[in-house]
């Protein structure tokens, strides 16, 4: 029977948080090859980001504060 989605999920939770993170760091690898230009696109958006925060249009907030926001742990 082939591995479903939900298979892959809850063999990755079981993994150790480093090697949770290496998992996906190789898989958005697979998607940045095929399309070489998000890389780009990234640091484009990110240098925009934060100069609409530096400008005092935006606000940022604390990583920890997103997570218990959206309920995460």
């Amino acid at each position: 029977m082939p591995t479903t989605l939900d298979d892959l999920v809850a063999q990755a939770e079981r993994l150790s948080p480093g090697d949770r993170y290496l998992l996906v760091e190789r898989l958005q690898s697979t998607l940045d090859a095929v399309d070489p230009g998000v890389e780009e696109t990234w640091k484009v958006e990110v240098e925009r980001r934060l100069a609409a925060i530096d400008r005092g249009e935006e606000e940022s907030f604390p990583w920890e504060q997103v997570k218990k926001d959206l309920g995460l742990r």
